[in-house]
């Protein structure tokens, strides 16, 4: 939402609301100068009340309780002035009043006319400040933070349009981006904005659910269609009927799913396992995806036609180390009162944050265990001094340069993996589950790093 667009501008206008002719031509006399309208009926009062700053209504109107219109008007947000005129001045009337919304209260005939445009001019100025405080306030939260994301960086800011403008269409959408950048949060801010958000968002992490059950989970089965299948069951697509479905990790989805998942975004309708009456269901498709599913496509380990009906819009999140600034940011909202040393939070955003966001968060989590109400650089894991004092060129002693990283970071994951594969005998099925990932993923990285030609070269040997 834009402050600067949906809060009216204070003009000063004032909207004298009684039935007593005289008294409309009383208060016209003292607050001369100033933009009048005028009322002399409920019907009328609430025709002109959209135009007005400021509102003196009389309790009693004669055809309708200026009381009921207080009490109407008090529901809007923010609440414009209202100060009650009234003959018949009581305790009781004037706390109900002010109970029901009304910022003064006048007695009339009014003691001083002096008194009255003093109430007036208050309220007018109070009216203007208001405003002005939500501006501020909704302009902060503009720079700051958008539904759960939290960054003030250009980068950030044009996430934070692509949702507003994308939200209210249907088009599928694949967000891409780094482990820990926070592409859940995209796709749950999508469809709160969208038409959709009184209905279920439904998350299906692809790499979590086991290959074998993942058909089950998304299209639900029929009694007896496999053995174990006691009962029928509604799958997550089923259920997530009229709202949202976000496919996460959706680059480890098996390929014969891939082509069943294409079916269901073209023809809106599937089978459940096992079944033979069909389910249709309207629904949005949001999908993530750490992997470059482009590659992905050329080495036939993603569908091409479900990349392209997947990537109509895409919405790419920057990773941490390319939004620095948000550093602050993020820190406040993870440990607010906590606070962080200059030379500890230089430390931080020199460190390259190759988790991202979610190991900022983790950090934060550290912190918060060993109580800290000030965080200095030795409050930082050493990863985090060693990493930052090199890249500052501080010579750290057994840290590489910065630009080998990546190269350690390959040679240390490539050693896993081959560790792995020698401790199940070389199945790939037993290291996949050792390594708590699918088999496919395994497959992709082996490739990736050219185990599989090595693996064929020593069996050569061999």
């Amino acid at each position: 939402m834009n402050a600067e667009e949906n809060l009216p501008e204070v003009s000063g206008t004032i909207l004298v609301v009684d039935d007593e002719e005289s008294v409309r031509k009383l208060v016209a006399r003292a607050l001369q100068g100033r933009d009048l309208l005028f009322a002399g009926t409920a019907e009328e009062a609430r025709e002109k009340y959209p135009r007005a700053d400021v509102v003196l209504l009389d309790l009693k109107l004669g055809d309708a309780s200026g009381m009921d219109l207080l009490e109407e008007w008090s529901a809007e947000e923010p609440r414009k002035p209202v100060i009650i005129m009234t003959a018949m001045a009581s305790i009781s009337s004037a706390v109900e009043a002010m109970k029901k919304g009304a910022r003064d209260y006048l007695q009339k005939p009014f003691p001083s006319l002096d008194e009255l445009r003093l109430a007036v001019d208050r309220a007018v100025a109070e009216r203007r400040l208001e405003l002005e405080n939500i501006r501020l306030r909704e302009l902060l939260v503009e720079q700051d933070r958008f539904e759960e994301m939290i960054g003030a960086s250009p980068a950030m800011r044009r996430i934070y349009e692509m949702v507003d403008r994308v939200a209210a269409t249907n088009a599928t959408i694949l967000i891409t981006g780094e482990s820990g950048t926070g592409k859940e949060l995209v796709a749950r801010a999508i469809h709160r904005r969208s038409d959709r958000r009184k209905k279920p968002f439904v998350e299906i992490n692809c790499a979590a659910i086991p290959h074998e059950l993942l058909e089950s989970e998304l299209f639900g089965h029929e009694r007896g269609a496999f053995t174990g299948a006691v009962r029928r069951k509604q799958g997550l697509l089923e259920r997530a009927n009229g709202g949202t479905v976000f496919l996460d990790e959706i680059g480890e989805m098996p390929l014969d799913l891939q082509a069943k998942l294409l079916r269901v975004m073209d023809s809106r309708g599937f089978l459940r396992v096992g079944g033979t009456d069909l389910i249709t269901v309207n629904l949005r498709f949001i999908a993530a995806t750490n992997r470059n599913l482009e590659t992905a496509v050329a080495r036939k380990r993603f569908r091409e036609d479900l990349f392209y009906r997947l990537a109509v819009i895409t919405i790419d999140l920057p990773p941490l180390r390319k939004r620095k600034g948000d550093i602050p940011l993020l820190l406040a909202e993870f440990l607010p009162g906590v606070e962080i040393e200059p030379e500890a939070l230089e430390l931080l955003k020199r460190y390259p944050w190759p988790g991202n966001i979610r190991e900022l968060k983790n950090i934060a989590e550290r912190i918060k265990i060993l109580d800290r109400t000030t965080v200095g650089p030795d409050d930082l894991p050493q990863a985090i001094r060693g990493e930052s004092r090199e890249k500052a060129g501080l010579g750290d002693a057994g840290y590489a340069e910065e630009k080998d990283l990546p190269a350690r970071l390959r040679e240390f994951e490539k050693g896993i993996l081959e560790e792995a594969l020698a401790r199940e005998r070389g199945s790939r099925a037993r290291a996949a589950r050792r390594l708590g990932i699918t088999r496919q993923s395994l497959q992709y990285k082996l490739e990736k790093y050219g185990l599989l030609e090595e693996r064929k070269e020593s069996d050569r040997k061999d």
